[in-house]
């Protein structure tokens, strides 16, 4: 509660400080968070599509794995028969 008030409070001092110049220093500001925003919301999708390619990778390299796996064990049930 007290937050917002002391925005405004600090706000007009500033501006009562530095004149005309705070008004320039506040639209940079603000200019600044929105390309910000913006950048942020980029990266999220482009983190997104980053990890998704991952997750296909990783599919496949475990299906892969696995069936390296299963022929391994194949291979090995014709060596034991052969002892037996």
């Amino acid at each position: 509660m007290i937050a917002p008030i002391q925005v405004v409070v600090y706000a007009y001092w500033l501006f009562d400080f530095l004149g005309i110049s705070f008004i320039f220093g506040l639209s940079v500001l603000i200019l600044c968070m929105v390309i910000n925003i913006f950048i942020q919301i980029k990266m999220q999708e482009f983190v997104t599509k980053i990890l998704s390619a991952k997750d296909d990778r990783m599919k496949v390299t475990s299906e892969t794995f696995n069936s390296i796996k299963l022929l391994k064990l194949y291979g090995w049930e014709k060596e034991f028969q052969k002892r037996v």
